[in-house]
């Protein structure tokens, strides 16, 4: 969460929530996004940037353990971290000003 942006700084305290929620599951945050993504109905493709092969590793790694671990509940969990405010979600949106 440090590396985010400050135009994006009302999104900090989530992401640091959703990160500890993640670890409690033994998962990387990004696997956990990324795989919570693909378990959606209708999701059959995910776009995840990386910066090595190594990177690309560990996040194939981390979706296998996603898809491993046990996922009972998780969706209702999942849904306090939803984000709505479209100037964090619409990246369209990120250079204008936010309050």
């Amino acid at each position: 969460p440090a590396d985010i942006p400050e135009k994006l700084a009302g999104i900090r305290a989530k992401v640091e929530s959703l990160g500890k929620y993640a670890a409690g599951k033994g998962l990387a945050l990004s696997a956990l996004c990324a795989g919570y993504a693909l378990s959606e109905p209708g999701v059959d493709k995910v776009v995840m940037g990386v910066d090595g092969l190594k990177n690309f590793r560990e996040n194939m790694d981390g979706l296998k353990a996603f898809f491993a671990a046990d996922r009972s509940g998780q969706k209702a969990d999942l849904e306090g971290f939803a984000e709505t405010d479209e100037k964090i979600i619409l990246p369209q949106n990120w250079n204008k000003q936010l309050r």
